[in-house]
């Protein structure tokens, strides 16, 4: 049977070379015919795949969106099939043996090797699905499974029975009077919790974002998302209490606002750079001059970080986003450190290095083109260009 079917794919193959599109079509109909189940090792069931149902009294907020997450959890994914047929069975089939010549090539192009039952495991699957229902308010889920066999093929079906979601009840931001906390209060009016809607674990892991960004737009350089707890007690029926705590193990210095010291600014940087250059005072910056090419004010009126102000996560993206618009510029890095020493009013300090890589300043840029002439012939088109950046020393294009 294997040959007649290798026979059969020659003569679609030739068909196809001489044009008769009818006939190549009419045998990839016929050997598309091919079920696939023929090449099942024995004592093996093909999978066929899984169908989830939710169990639920009455319909669920958002049902459609869980159901389509609870399926997607389900692997191994089944063999690709159209109207119950496996042509790319057979195909993997050919390849055995193979390391070369035309059946490999099919087989390694157009062929997948059968997904048996035994590679399957529900009882993983299950445990994602409870997970994920905990992720969405549903603290106490349950899922099962039943397996459907038939003479060649497998099926796995899972019910789910999400039960009641919780939702949230009460909302309690830090109480402690320190710094941090009170930074944390501040942000309360612009929280993403709110009383009466389910408990959902990426809402959660978006508030801590949204607090860590706010806090680092208010001088918190060292502070990260992980440092914010949520305590959240499900004792109750069917409600939550949200407290918002600060990690006990954060480090000292992500407890406190910085404020910038000194600001450098190098437009002129490279790497493997080893020369010293003196800076110059510039406004309040570091300046390290490079006046041939720009002049500093140029400079200065693109950057939104100043020497003596707090720092702001905004005002960093701001610069980034302002030099590398110039376009003269092929990196930009700013790189903050420990200021050595506070200052008179015990402010913790931070320095800042603008660090500048410059494209070339002047380059010719040449394009070869077809274009359409006045009477209606096409014939070749040269369009040229040639750019020097901050030919005014103004950073411009």
């Amino acid at each position: 049977m294997k040959k007649n079917l290798f026979t059969h794919l020659l003569f679609i193959a030739a068909a196809a070379r001489r044009g008769r599109r009818s006939v190549a079509l009419l045998g990839l109909l016929l050997f598309a015919s091919c079920s696939g189940l023929k090449y099942i090792p024995e004592g093996q069931k093909l999978y066929t795949g899984s169908k989830v149902t939710i169990e639920a009294p009455t319909k669920l907020r958002n049902q459609a969106a869980l159901q389509t997450e609870l399926t997607d959890l389900v692997r191994p994914q089944p063999n690709s099939s159209i109207l119950g047929l496996r042509p790319k069975l057979y195909f993997w089939h050919l390849g055995i043996g193979k390391t070369k010549g035309l059946k490999h090539f099919l087989a390694d192009k157009l062929g997948e090797p059968p997904v048996l039952l035994s590679q399957v495991q529900p009882a993983n699957t299950r445990s994602l699905m409870v997970n994920r229902l905990q992720n969405r308010g549903y603290f106490h889920g349950a899922a099962s499974s039943e397996t459907q066999v038939k003479a060649n093929t497998a099926q796995i079906n899972y019910t789910v029975r999400p039960g009641q979601q919780y939702t949230i009840q009460e909302i309690h931001f830090p109480e402690r009077d320190t710094l941090i906390d009170a930074a944390i209060r501040a942000t309360a009016p612009r929280t993403l919790l709110k009383v009466g809607d389910p408990y959902d674990l990426d809402v959660f892991t978006n508030e801590r974002t949204r607090v860590d960004l706010e806090l680092k737009n208010k001088g918190y350089y060292y502070f990260n998302p992980t440092y914010v707890l949520f305590q959240v007690d499900s004792t109750l029926n069917g409600k939550v209490n949200v407290y918002y705590k600060v990690k006990p193990q954060t480090p000292r210095k992500a407890l406190r606002p910085y404020w910038l010291k000194t600001v450098s600014l190098n437009t002129n940087y490279v790497l493997t750079d080893t020369a010293r250059r003196q800076p110059v005072r510039f406004e309040k910056f570091l300046y390290y001059p490079d006046e041939s090419v720009f002049r500093a004010r140029a400079i200065t009126r693109a950057v939104f970080l100043r020497p003596d102000s707090l720092f702001r996560q905004y005002r960093r993206d701001q610069t980034l986003s302002r030099l590398m618009s110039l376009n003269t510029f092929r990196y930009v890095e700013i790189k903050f450190r420990p200021s050595a020493a506070g200052d008179s009013a015990g402010r913790a300090r931070l320095d800042a290095d603008v660090l500048m890589t410059q494209l070339k300043k002047k380059s010719l840029r040449a394009e070869l083109q077809l274009v359409s002439k006045s009477n209606g012939f096409i014939g070749p088109g040269l369009t040229a260009q040639f750019r020097n950046r901050s030919a005014l020393r103004g950073a411009e294009q």
